[in-house]
């Protein structure tokens, strides 16, 4: 469905699978070296609902129970879906740059019956509805799991992205460092001198030579035991904080987490993580 994540569900005789994928039809059609042109007889990628191939990039879980698809049921029914069948509808915009959204629908029912839906920037009546639903199901009943480090020693990180905000401009601090271009980025705006000398604003890159500083801010996490945090991701709508965090390493495992909600300690280690990146910004520029 629509550019972007792509949505699968399959029910096998170990139950109902939920994939979220990074690749759309169009990636799979030469996979088994036939060029498949529809999205209703490409078996294949809908064949593997229930596995993740080397070449992509997917949350895969398998239900506990039925109540997802029992909303997913739900919201095919309320929203019409079992009626759009053979709706293909292009919709021209030349002033947009990327020519909009692109849409792809496909049910199999166990009865045999099928719906399918191929449409540029046009949609049935209750379409977006149901894409609300859809996103916010899986999403709900995602796993990424399989791609979570468990141990920041176990493979070279290539990117380190750590970022701290403050609402209404209050402040923000942030360090990013990748192997991809051996460069660095330091930003420290803080106005109100919340980590940082009032007034403080930085904003700078600048290409290193030599090993990149991975290590020494790798320790910081290590030390909060900033493991437990993986994945980590809630939000409070009445907090002034939030935060990104970002790493990837060699391996293909990574460490994410964001939100507005600090999870516990973190307060400690977002000090020492902002007063290490301004040592290391005077260290480089001095």
């Amino acid at each position: 469905m629509r550019g972007g994540a792509y949505y699968i569900l399959k029910t096998t005789d170990a139950g109902t699978y939920m994939k979220l994928s990074n690749m759309d039809p169009d990636d799979w059609r030469m996979l088994d070296g036939e060029d498949r042109d529809s999205l209703e007889d490409n078996a294949q990628y809908l064949g593997f609902g229930d596995t993740v191939k080397d070449c992509e990039r997917a949350s895969l879980a398998l239900l506990e129970d039925d109540g997802p698809m029992q909303e997913l049921e739900e919201a095919i029914a309320n929203t019409g879906a079992l009626g759009w069948d053979g709706f293909r509808k292009s919709l021209a915009m030349p002033k947009v740059a990327d020519s909009g959204d692109i849409y792809k629908l496909y049910l199999e029912l166990t009865d045999g019956t099928t719906v399918t839906v191929a449409s540029c920037n046009a949609k049935p009546a209750g379409f977006p509805e149901l894409l609300y639903r859809v996103e916010e199901i899986f999403h709900e009943n995602r796993d990424y799991s399989r791609y979570q480090v468990q141990d920041f020693d176990s493979s070279p990180c290539t990117k380190l992205y750590v970022s701290f905000r403050k609402a209404f401009h209050n402040g923000e601090w942030r360090l990013e460092v990748q192997r991809s271009d051996n460069r660095w980025i330091v930003v420290l705006i803080d106005p109100k001198g919340y980590f940082t000398e009032a007034g403080t604003e930085i904003a700078e890159y600048q290409p290193i030579e030599g090993e990149l500083p991975f290590s020494r801010f790798l320790e910081i996490f290590k030390r909060h035991g900033a493991e437990s945090w993986n994945g980590y991701e809630e939000s409070d709508e009445s907090s002034e904080d939030s935060f990104d965090i970002c790493l990837y390493f060699e391996n293909g495992k990574e460490f994410v987490m964001s939100g507005s909600l600090l999870p516990e300690r973190f307060e400690a280690f977002q000090k020492e993580f902002i007063e290490e990146t301004h040592l290391f910004y005077n260290e480089q520029t001095s």
